[in-house]
């Protein structure tokens, strides 16, 4: 049997690279997350220790809990929240768009221009490909 992981926001920085948030000075104050002298930081998780070198993300789960994960599996299993909503925006024009478009082409008040259809390709192109936008269409299914 095959699963898929449900869609859930998380919360996760770099370390090293980015400002501690507070849920990661909580975490430093109650032991959670500890430095090692050299520079690395030690995450209590639930499946042990774990070490989060700098650039790695540090993830907080959706039980609070902190792990490390390596930067390149971190850019395949997520995606930017706000980059999500942008998607979202550029299928919502679109639509609106193409619905217009063929309303006006059904009451048979107008020829089409084609402005719109221009404006449908390119929040089209911003998504990538049609796959893309079915995609976007469908997660929250």
């Amino acid at each position: 049997m095959r699963y898929r992981k449900k869609p859930l926001e998380i919360e996760a920085r770099r370390y090293g690279e980015e400002a501690t948030p507070e849920w990661g000075r909580v975490a430093f104050e109650s032991g959670a997350l500890r430095l090692t002298p050299d520079g690395e930081a030690k995450a209590r998780t639930l499946e042990g220790s774990m070490t989060a070198r700098k650039g790695d993300c540090i993830v907080k789960g959706i039980k609070g809990e902190l792990h490390p994960v390596k930067p390149d599996i971190f850019e395949a299993t997520y995606g930017s929240v706000d980059a999500q909503k942008d998607r979202r925006a550029a299928v919502t024009e679109a639509n609106d768009l193409l619905n217009d478009a063929i309303g006006l082409e059904a009451a048979g008040d107008m020829e089409v221009p084609e402005r719109p259809f221009a404006r449908i390709l390119c929040a089209a192109d911003e998504l990538g490909s049609v796959e893309g936008w079915m995609a976007t269409e469908t997660d929250d299914e």
